[in-house]
């Protein structure tokens, strides 16, 4: 909780982005004296266990917390790490900061990093479902060849349905969902989770199905 944090923050301080580190059951003094060590200029808020697990991973039931992570203007986590990768979190952020990735007078970029884009449409209504041969549609990045895991969970963490496993190569990728589950029964209306799983990295986006 200081080097990564302190680079993100150095580089986006005069952007529309919020940085900050959390300090789980320390007292007032060890942070304070950590963040004077360390020289910190991003806050560092003191939290309880209660509040931190506030921040679960949708459908991760084994060590759910990451060392580093992005929580999108929806309020979602789009990007979650074990790892070291100021690069990646960057691309996540400015993703955030640019959902169509290309400046003006730029041209798209090859495939960069992991990343999962906005679920569309969202909302997703049942009464399109007929209407539509796309289904709820789900586009992603892979910055280099990884084992995967596309899935989708309910509001409550349960998984739906597997939409995508195994091995893939870098590149970037569409899946269509129908809506409907590992049985081949609609869902009902509610708030849902995609979640894909890449390597130590994961991605979640919040979407809704509506009546």
């Amino acid at each position: 909780m200081s080097d990564i944090e302190e680079q993100i923050w150095q580089a986006y301080r005069d952007k529309d982005v919020m940085v900050f580190g959390i300090a789980v059951d320390e007292p007032q003094a060890v942070v304070q004296d950590f963040v004077k060590q360390f020289q910190l200029t991003y806050p560092v808020l003191v939290g309880t266990q209660t509040q931190y697990n506030q921040y679960r991973i949708a459908g991760s039931h084994v060590s759910p917390y990451p060392r580093d992570f992005v929580i999108g203007r929806d309020g979602t986590i789009v990007y979650a790490s074990d790892e070291y990768d100021p690069e990646a979190m960057q691309e996540a952020i400015n993703h955030e900061l640019n959902p169509t990735g290309v400046e003006a007078g730029e041209k798209k970029a090859s495939p960069a990093t992991f990343l999962l884009q906005p679920v569309y449409p969202n909302p997703f209504h049942i009464s399109a479902r007929k209407q539509s041969t796309r289904g709820i549609q789900i586009t992603y990045r892979l910055q280099r060849t990884t084992a995967i895991q596309l899935q989708v969970f309910d509001a409550v963490g349960r998984l739906v349905r597997t939409l995508a496993l195994g091995q893939q190569p870098q590149g970037d990728y569409f899946v269509a969902w129908d809506g409907k589950d590992a049985k081949g029964g609609a869902v009902p209306p509610g708030i849902y989770f995609i979640r894909l799983k890449a390597g130590p990295m994961i991605a979640t986006r919040k979407f809704l199905i509506l009546r």
